[in-house]
């Protein structure tokens, strides 16, 4: 890990993308030297170095890496549906190998590595249920498509590159990401609305969680200042669901066989013990804050 952001050489992957965007940001605020690496040739913002290349490009990374003190890998595919299924498992397994491999060996002190709630394969795949809510990073896994299987990967190689290079990582098992706060929360609604009545079971199974960006570039500010294991990744989203039901009412109209344990009231059907105890982070951001009606689980 590193000590401390201010003076600290950071290269944040995927710079240009959502989450980079938002950490780029949070970064320059403490006063860290950063780099943004990504396919894209403008920066998000002036006061930071620029490299464009692609993550698994070994040589453009490399250039960007050297003199790093810490990386944030961001970058690679975001989801089903962006490209085909094998570009997805290539892209985002070879450049995350390439992310860790060339940092180890440039002596990197800390990587911060974006996962996946869907590192469990569960809420994209729904092969099987969770065994119960809310669940954890112990979570049995089952995997249907490339995204989620590749987070899983992604996750071995973390394991494999703190054992044989002594690499120092923690991997960020992110959920639904957005600017929560944009019109006043009718973004996020209208999104998440539209999930609720396509994809009900989905959202059921990813615990109806969510996390605003700003918040995601917190958890890896905690991330990069923290010692952790290298994986499984940490579960990491705001405590409460976007939900105007209690979870246990809605878990029993969407997914009746899905025993809950031990939630009170709208809270979250995932397990973030290991993000207050690993990394001392809890989200700041609720989405009934910021002007956004709360919204029934399905519709009436």
């Amino acid at each position: 890990m590193i000590d401390r952001l201010d003076g600290s050489r950071i290269v944040v992957t995927g710079a240009a993308g959502l989450i980079g965007r938002a950490t780029v940001a949070h970064l320059v605020a403490a006063g860290a030297l950063v780099t943004g690496f990504d396919l894209s040739p403008e920066a998000p913002m002036d006061g930071i170095a620029w490299a464009v290349g692609d993550i698994t490009d070994e040589g453009a990374l490399r250039a960007a890496l050297a003199g790093a003190d810490a990386v944030v890998h961001l970058g690679g595919i975001a989801g089903m549906d962006v490209t085909d299924d094998i570009s997805t498992y290539r892209i985002n397994t070879v450049g995350t190998y390439a992310v860790f491999s060339i940092a180890a060996s440039l002596g990197v002190q800390k990587v911060v590595y974006a996962s996946s709630i869907n590192a469990s394969g569960l809420p994209l795949g729904r092969l099987k249920p969770p065994t119960h809510l809310p669940y954890d990073e112990t979570e049995p896994t089952a995997f249907g498509d490339s995204y989620s299987l590749s987070k899983d990967a992604n996750e071995q190689a973390a394991r494999m590159a703190h054992a044989t290079w002594g690499l120092e990582l923690t991997g960020l098992r992110f959920p639904l990401v957005r600017d929560i706060t944009l019109d006043g929360g009718a973004r996020f609604a209208a999104h998440v609305r539209a999930a609720l009545d396509e994809q009900a079971v989905r959202q059921a199974y990813e615990g109806w969680s969510y996390l605003d960006v700003t918040d995601a570039a917190r958890a890896i500010e905690a991330a990069l200042l923290r010692s952790t294991p290298a994986a499984p990744g940490i579960l990491v989203a705001a405590p409460l669901t976007y939900l105007s039901d209690d979870t246990t009412a809605a878990a029993a109209a969407v997914i009746p066989d899905v025993p809950v344990q031990g939630l009170s009231g709208r809270e979250v059907g995932l397990d973030l013990t290991r993000a207050r105890e690993q990394l001392g982070f809890e989200a700041t951001v609720a989405f009934e804050d910021v002007g956004g009606g709360l919204l029934q689980p399905v519709r009436a």
